[in-house]
Parts: structure tokens; C-alpha cells; sequence
């Protein structure tokens, strides 16, 4: 090996320890948790045994059965940011309508939707688990919202996962 590659290697190996020392690395699956959900244990069961580790934000509620890490300051983000490269994929749980439209949208309404924007452009696997079904029937309702959300999502790869 040369210099060069030395210090590359010696790169990564001080960003993988700083990633755990965080709190955020390790993890294939990183989970975003910004909105309350009546259907946590069924976002937790698609959750288990996918080495996930949940990102929680404001009030939304630390799941029982994962590791979940709150967000809060500018490092913690930072971190987060900095654990999705290594992640395999990155699931937006149980969205609220604002935030799920944001998101289709490409606006950055929280820091959440912003990372999950980020995933997609950086061709990561997505997953968006819905605690809603969007009905069939549309025109100029607010199931037109949730129906064109979701169908700008699956345009952009997304995999939308319904969980009731």
C-alpha cells in the first residue's frame, strides 16, 4: 500500500468510529420516526430483524422492540447524515399527509424528509410504511393528495408499504 492509501483507509476507519461512537452506526436500516402513529407495533414488526435504528424526532414515540436514537441537536443530525451512506436502506415510518407530500414534492419541511429526499437522490433502497390506505376515489379531495403523494413516490422508486 501507498501513502495514499493509507491515509484513505485510515479515513474510513476514524469515520466508521466516530459513526458508532454516535450512536448511529452499525445499522443496514435506519428508520424515521417524525409522526405518531396508531400502527407502531406493526411498523416495529417490519422493522425487526433488519438491523434498523430508529431516528426519532420531536414527538414522535421511541418504538419498544428496535434501537431508536433521538435527534435533537445539530450533531446528532450531522451524524445521521453521515450514517445513511453506510445504510442499506432508509424507511420514512408512518408519515404524516403534510410530510408525505413534502416529500413527494422534493420540499424540505423537516429535517426527516430531508434525509429521506436525500436517500432517494443518492439511489439508496426507500421504503415509505403508510398507516393509511389512499382510497380509490380522488377528484379534488384530499384523497387526491394522498393518491398523487404516493403515485410521485413510486415514480421515484419508492416502496410503499401499507401497514393495517
Amino acid at each position: 500500500m501507498n501513502e495514499s492509501q493509507i491515509k484513505q483507509l485510515i479515513k474510513r476507519i476514524v469515520e466508521e468510529v466516530l459513526i458508532r461512537l454516535s450512536g448511529f452506526g452499525g445499522y443496514k436500516t435506519l428508520a424515521l420516526m417524525s409522526d405518531m402513529s396508531a400502527h407502531m407495533s406493526e411498523a416495529c414488526e417490519y422493522l425487526v430483524g433488519k438491523s434498523a435504528l430508529a431516528a426519532i424526532f420531536g414527538e414522535a414515540q421511541e418504538p419498544a422492540d428496535i434501537d431508536s436514537r433521538r435527534v435533537d441537536t445539530d450533531e446528532d443530525k450531522r451524524n445521521l447524515l453521515t450514517a445513511m451512506r453506510s445504510a442499506n436502506e432508509v424507511v420514512l415510518v408512518a408519515p404524516s399527509l403534510t410530510r408525505l407530500c413534502a416529500v413527494a414534492n422534493g420540499e424540505e419541511c423537516c429535517f426527516a424528509a430531508t434525509v429521506f429526499e436525500k436517500a432517494i437522490l443518492n439511489g439508496k433502497k426507500t421504503t415509505v410504511l403508510l398507516d393509511f390506505v389512499p382510497p380509490k376515489f380522488k377528484r379534488g379531495t384530499l384523497f387526491e393528495k394522498a393518491i398523487n403523494a404516493v403515485d410521485a413516490l413510486r415514480d421515484m422508486g419508492v416502496t410503499v408499504v401499507y401497514l393495517n
